[in-house]
């Protein structure tokens, strides 16, 4: 490390298995966080993928594995929670959503969401919380096609293997630095992305002009003007500031 800058255990274990094992450590982590247990996925991805541009300059070549491995894993979790939906998918979603801040919401939520979009929905549903395992439950419960599930199914786990493996490059010449400051930045968002997960489960019954949901909106708020006062600050931001002074770019991250 230049400087003889501290360095991160944890971090520094992770760099070194995926210099070993990165495919099977993406793989692995997918599948167990695909299939519902807690182990991040995005971390792993992220890494492969900048220790991948690192050996390999050659982008064509060092990415598409860590995509396919990641989205292969993906595809097969979900093809768990399908197959499970066809079978048992009443009682599966129940289960599922009985974990959930509100379980009623859950199911109608869901429900009203995968009825009104369909397959299609499993694009956009693993950025959607609380909404990817259900909507593949669903998938099996209403009767989709297996192949019409693997292939919007597949192509949603391209899309979201496809965000974290664009990260990896991207920052793969501070990835430590990246992975940090995410790290930080997530422990103090949990707090703000569970209120706004709970305000927004609890709309339907409680109204938009509930407390709640304007608290919510304004600690996300609150949140996004601390970021940027932090990243206007930091030696190497994550973004460059001269992007917070266009207006539609603030406006998207409001």
């Amino acid at each position: 490390v230049p400087g003889g800058a501290a360095r991160n255990p944890p971090m520094d274990a992770l760099l070194h298995l995926i210099e070993h094992y990165g495919l099977l450590v993406v793989f692995v982590c997918v599948l167990l966080d695909q299939g519902g247990l807690p182990v991040p996925a995005y971390p792993p991805i992220v890494v492969a993928s900048a220790v991948a541009v690192d050996h390999q300059p050659n982008l064509w070549l060092a990415l598409p594995p860590g995509l396919l491995a990641a989205a292969l894993a993906a595809l097969l979790a979900d093809s768990v929670w399908y197959f499970g939906g066809r079978r048992i998918g009443a009682r599966l979603l129940r289960l599922m959503c009985r974990l959930s801040l509100s379980p009623d919401s859950c199911v109608l939520t869901t429900r009203s969401l995968y009825a009104r979009w369909g397959a299609p929905s499993l694009v956009v549903a693993k950025f959607v919380p609380g909404f990817a395992a259900v909507a593949t439950v669903l998938a099996g419960e209403t009767g989709t096609r297996p192949r019409r599930f693997a292939f919007y199914d597949g192509l949603g786990a391209l899309l979201w293997a496809g965000v974290a493996v664009a990260l990896g490059a991207i920052f793969h010449r501070a990835v430590n630095e990246l992975l940090d400051r995410l790290d930080t930045l997530g422990r103090y968002g949990l707090i703000v992305l569970a209120a706004l997960i709970a305000a927004i489960i609890e709309t339907p019954r409680l109204g938009a002009q509930h407390p709640a949901v304007w608290s919510a909106a304004a600690l996300a708020v609150v949140c996004a003007f601390a970021f940027v006062a932090v990243e206007s600050r930091a030696a190497q931001p994550l973004l460059p500031p001269r992007l917070f002074a266009r207006p539609r770019f603030s406006l998207a991250l409001l």
